[in-house]
């Protein structure tokens, strides 16, 4: 289960990650924190990334708060092995708070 918190983001934010180069999403204003429920730290929202980088933008707040900042981060490093000997992969930041969502490298969902 994620975290229910919430960040809306201005229009000239929404417009500018649009426009960043080789986009992966289309912007949108609202969001909601992809982080565990109960976890530690700031939330999270992915807002953009580019097509094969390691990094991407999410939007960080505070519980309760309508500020938010949007950082370049480096995408979580920590991987594991799966039963069919595959390897999964974290979608979330670099020492993001609570677990990871993890998918495969095929890009399907890790079970």
């Amino acid at each position: 289960m994620t975290c229910p918190a919430s960040i809306h983001l201005t229009d000239a934010d929404v417009a500018a990650y649009a426009a960043l180069p080789n986009p992966v999403y289309e912007v949108s204003g609202g969001h909601l924190c992809v982080l565990s429920l109960g976890h530690d730290g700031n939330h999270a929202a992915e807002v953009q990334s580019s097509v094969f980088s390691d990094r991407s933008y999410w939007a960080l707040w505070d519980d309760g708060s309508t500020d938010y900042r949007i950082m370049l981060l480096t995408m979580c490093l920590v991987t594991r092995r799966r039963a069919d000997h595959t390897t999964a992969l974290c979608l979330l930041y670099d020492n993001h708070g609570g677990e990871h969502d993890w998918i495969d490298e095929q890009g399907g969902p890790a079970f």
